[in-house]
């Protein structure tokens, strides 16, 4: 069965200076590199929070407060949209 999702922004590239989606607390990331990409989640003052590898072709749905980043190491092929997220 394929997995339902609700969009509630539109999808963009994950930047290399760290963006917040529209506040959303939950992000779909999808790698459209032909390599690793190196992810970090940042507080809202930029703080790291935590990083991880997303391999080549990788889809992944990451959970953040609203007020928190994410920014990738270099490039422009990571791409995230904002999800509506009920717990």
């Amino acid at each position: 069965m394929a997995a339902t999702i609700k969009l509630v922004g539109a999808e963009a590239n994950i930047p290399t200076t760290s963006a917040n989606f529209s506040s959303s607390a939950v992000i779909r990331l999808f790698n459209t590199h032909s390599g690793t990409r190196t992810i970090t989640v940042t507080d809202s003052s930029d703080g790291a929070i935590g990083s991880f590898t997303m391999a080549a072709g990788e889809i992944i749905n990451i959970q953040k407060d609203p007020s928190d980043k994410i920014k990738v190491n270099t490039g422009t092929d990571v791409k995230g949209v904002p999800l509506a997220f009920s717990a």
